[in-house]
């Protein structure tokens, strides 16, 4: 399980990513550049003990960025649930890979910081 969050800035007003912060097996990684979400969503796939990724505001704001990125890599998406306008739970696949983005608030009702501490 991977828990993480996107961090935007304001440019010819739209949000830009420029940073993702991520924890994996009590680890923090961050990616600092334009190119955060996809080489987020690479570590991802390439890591075959991550099945799921879950996001604090996912449903409201960082599941735009991460379909975004999905659909310019060709990544095949294979459910994908909408609450009132809002993606809270994306299933996606490369091959035989299968990862799982949530909206954590949602499931577990509790702060990122909690859930890195019981699950990470």
């Amino acid at each position: 399980m991977i828990i993480f969050d996107i961090e935007t800035q304001l440019q010819n007003l739209k949000q830009t990513p420029l940073m993702i912060g991520f924890v994996f097996q009590r680890h923090l990684f961050i990616y600092k550049n334009k190119e955060c979400i996809k080489k987020f969503i690479k570590f991802i796939f390439e890591n075959w003990r991550v099945n799921s990724a879950y996001a604090h505001n996912f449903a409201n704001f960082d599941s735009y960025f991460i379909l975004k990125q999905i659909k310019k890599m060709e990544i095949d998406i294979i459910k994908v649930y909408i609450k009132n306008n809002n993606i809270i739970y994306l299933h996606c696949a490369i091959g035989n890979r299968e990862i799982i983005f949530r909206d954590s608030f949602l499931y577990f009702g509790k702060s990122l910081n909690y859930i890195m501490c019981m699950y990470g």
